[in-house]
């Protein structure tokens, strides 16, 4: 999946992520009022953020708007390669469907657990296939994408925080990809960030649709496929983790912190700093951009790391990225936010 750049490779970027843009939010607009007369709506429950009934599975028009916007760059003449265009689409488009099942059905935890580790190891056998990746890479291809697609659906809690954050995201990847000469990814991300900005506005204040496991399940598959791809083609493994980090912090430190105070981590609940934050009493679009803003900082900190400067500027913006972390942690003790936990753990 590497393939060779041009001027021309930009103005598609650049034309499909507009593209995706503009069909994102015409579809979003007519997909409001078909799931409403469908009743696939959300309702409010005990962990809810929100308190009145809103249509659920916005990730349809998303997925729709990021296939289009992938067509408008390769008929504008962007390079691409016609497989590995196929395979991240298609990755998108099963663990959309996944989300969607489960929308409409709700699943069983477990059911829905066993299909996302076949979903995992099918997607990875395709790419070792396409790029001749090692069986090592391939599981641990499969395991990343498990864990994103699960962090992300746990992050989609807030009005707008997963389509922004996709948004910072989808771009960070695209500039990666123009610069590792992967036309495709870079076409692939950047109209995948065009797709959730036209759904953004839509549900980012007093929200009218959410994206649903449609939305949080192919979202978190296509960032992950993306960044999988770009470190095939030799990209630095920090530049691609920096947008997920806020994600797996955010996870990982609820979770351990739930255990220790003796939660059943397994059940649903609304314990996330995102969640904590809103308790606390901050907006749903001040959370969305305090996230993004962390995740677009971490970003631009692996720049060093990029452009290979010299050591201790790499040391100092490593340190740094530890210290945006420490903070982003810190944040509901700094908001005032009441500690749930039974025990004292924080």
């Amino acid at each position: 999946m590497v393939e060779a750049g041009g001027d021309r490779n930009l103005m598609g970027v650049l034309a499909a992520g507009a593209g995706a843009a503009l069909t994102g939010a015409g579809l979003t607009w007519v997909l409001i009022r078909v799931l409403h007369h469908f009743g696939v709506v959300d309702a409010p429950v005990a962990r809810s953020l929100h308190h009145q009934p809103v249509a659920r599975g916005g990730g349809l028009a998303v997925l729709v708007a990021l296939a289009i916007g992938v067509l408008v760059g390769a008929t504008l003449g962007s390079d691409y390669h016609a497989m590995g265009a196929s395979w991240l689409l298609a990755s998108t488009v099963l663990y959309g469907a996944l989300g969607f099942n489960d929308d409409l059905t709700s699943l069983s935890a477990r059911f829905r657990f066993a299909i996302q580790v076949v979903l995992g190891f099918l997607v990875a056998l395709v790419g070792t296939i396409l790029t001749g990746w090692s069986p090592v890479w391939a599981l641990f291809a499969a395991g990343a994408l498990l864990v994103a697609v699960n962090v992300t659906n746990f992050m989609d809690g807030a009005n707008g925080l997963v389509s922004t954050h996709t948004v910072v995201s989808g771009l960070w990847l695209a500039v990666l990809a123009l610069t590792a000469d992967s036309p495709t990814t870079a076409l692939f991300s950047a109209s995948l960030a065009g797709a959730a900005l036209g759904f953004l506005p839509f549900n980012a204040v007093a929200p009218k649709i959410f994206l649903g496991d449609v939305g949080s399940y192919s979202i978190g598959a296509a960032l992950t496929a993306a960044a999988l791809v770009l470190a095939g083609n030799g990209v630095p493994i920090a530049a691609l983790l920096a947008p997920f980090l806020v994600y797996l912090l955010d996870t990982a430190y609820t979770l351990q912190l739930r255990i220790r105070a003796g939660e059943r981590w397994y059940e649903p609940h609304k314990l996330h700093i995102y969640q904590r934050l809103i308790t606390a009493g901050w907006s749903h679009l001040r959370v969305a951009g305090t996230v993004s803003f962390v995740a677009a900082s971490m970003c631009l900190l692996t720049l060093p790391m990029l452009l290979d400067a010299p050591v201790p500027l790499q040391v100092v913006t490593a340190v740094l990225i530890l210290a945006v972390a420490a903070a982003y942690l810190r944040l509901p003790v700094w908001a005032s936010a009441p500690v749930p936990w039974r025990k004292a753990a924080t």
